[in-house]
């Protein structure tokens, strides 16, 4: 579609036409185009409502939303980012770096043993915790699927989870 007649005809002889609904033609680059911008507009107060934020002491590797409860999993966030950085040379920061730094250390799940990776539940609604999990290895990034009442989590050391609903 060129939109060079200011419609949305399907120039390549397959019928595949589109409608235009709130467009409206105007010069483009090369050719005509159009303007969805002011359509855009009469919506913008209603595409995206702010309900909440929350920091949460997880640096999340994986997350998926089930109905009204959101998944996040990932080791504890154990370095506050504008503290290290203010603060970097100093022993204690430095310290608390190590530590994130072999809590994320996949290569070797045996020497991040003494740190958790942690399964949360939160409520959409408020961002409160609703459950808690621990977890033997970091899931693999983005590992997380929710269905049927179940959640499946892939993880580094190779196993897949399944939690069922109670």
């Amino acid at each position: 579609m060129s939109f060079d007649n200011g419609d949305a005809t399907d120039e390549s002889g397959n019928g595949n036409h589109g409608k235009l609904d709130g467009a409206l033609p105007t010069a483009g680059k090369v050719g005509c185009a159009m303007q969805f911008a002011d359509y855009l507009k009469s919506w913008a107060g209603s595409l995206l409502r702010y309900c909440w934020s929350k920091r949460i002491p997880l640096l999340i590797r994986a997350m998926v939303l089930a109905n009204k409860t959101l998944f996040v999993a990932g080791p504890p966030n154990l370095v506050d980012e504008e503290e290290a950085f203010d603060y970097s040379n100093e022993p204690d920061i430095l310290e608390k770096l190590r530590q994130q730094d072999a809590a994320l250390d996949v290569q070797h799940d045996a020497l991040r043993k003494e740190f958790l990776t942690l399964l949360w539940a939160v409520s959409t609604s408020d961002c409160e915790r609703l459950a808690e999990y621990n977890l033997d290895s970091l899931p693999v990034f983005d590992g997380m699927i929710a269905a049927n009442n179940r959640l499946f989590v892939a993880t580094k050391n190779g196993k897949l989870l399944c939690f069922d609903k109670q």
